[in-house]
């Protein structure tokens, strides 16, 4: 299981009276790492622990546009994983990108 996916988790089940700041450390760490896994996975499109890991910082910091240029970049390469194509997906589904209803 990828490193940062099992600190974030760990952090955010530690104590519920904690999960704000458990959060807020899980933020930092993704802030602090996200060009990593821009780096990791420009060089190998084939990393799935750097393709969980984008995935997991792309949420906690809302960043799924910039996500998506390295997931297209990786389906421009011929990449074998099928998580550039959920990045992408998931980027046009959220919320923002939503029809209001009323």
């Amino acid at each position: 299981m990828p490193f940062l996916f099992v600190r974030v988790a760990a952090a955010l089940a530690a104590a519920p009276a904690r999960q704000t700041s458990a959060a807020d450390a899980g933020r930092d760490l993704c802030r602090t790492n996200f060009s990593v896994y821009k780096e990791r996975l420009t060089k190998n499109t084939e990393d799935a622990a750097a393709w969980q890991e984008l995935r997991v910082c792309s949420d906690l910091l809302r960043r799924w546009n910039e996500a998506a240029v390295i997931a297209s970049e990786a389906i421009d390469k011929k990449s074998d994983r099928a998580e550039p194509h959920l990045i992408l997906a998931w980027r046009i589904i959220t919320p923002k990108n939503m029809p209001s209803r009323g």
